[in-house]
């Protein structure tokens, strides 16, 4: 239903965060607004310098995800933050301050040891202490399989097969343990 109605719905609720949303909508809605479809102008993108302008887009992206959340609950995953700027990173916080009494769950990955060769004080560990310490966080760490744990994945995972022995060896030998690659 939200894509049914998301042109009338964006420029509704979002006007401002229009372009940032879907790239080149500033541009369709200028040419809906032209040929008489809208009523309501189509406002470009808005300047990555103006921070009371970024607080309003911001403002914006919340007020579409917490809509969206209406009809059935939300659950917003955003994987590999340890390569997000700072910009998504302070769209992350907002969201989190925001979302009293929503039906949102966001759930945000990223490499512990990566966050640390990107960026020395990356944004997202200053995000997350601020976010533990309210309540509005949880970091769970998910460490390495080691041979019993990768057993217990495998088997879980494909409940029908039987590994042997040699192949959970070969596979740890080649992974590490380390679920993503697994």
């Amino acid at each position: 239903r939200l894509a049914k109605n998301a042109r009338n719905f964006l420029v509704e609720i979002a006007p401002d965060a229009v372009g940032v949303i879907i790239p080149l909508a500033g541009l369709v809605l200028k040419a809906a607004q032209v040929a008489g479809k809208l009523t309501q102008e189509a406002k470009p993108p808005v300047s990555k310098g103006d921070p009371h302008a970024r607080r309003m887009m911001f403002e914006q992206l919340c007020r579409v995800i917490f809509q969206a959340s209406q009809d059935a609950p939300l659950l917003l995953v955003l994987e590999d933050l340890h390569w997000a700027d700072e910009s998504t990173i302070e769209l992350l916080f907002h969201i989190a301050r925001s979302w009293t009494n929503q039906r949102l769950m966001v759930v945000g990955t990223y490499r512990a040891d990566e966050l640390k060769t990107v960026v020395p004080e990356h944004p997202l560990l200053r995000v997350e202490r601020e976010l533990t310490r309210y309540g509005l966080c949880r970091r769970l760490a998910l460490g390495w399989l080691d041979e019993n744990g990768l057993k217990e994945w495998v088997t879980r995972l494909y409940p029908k097969n039987s590994f042997p022995t040699a192949f959970l060896g070969w596979l740890r030998s080649r992974t590490e343990g380390n679920a993503l690659f697994v």
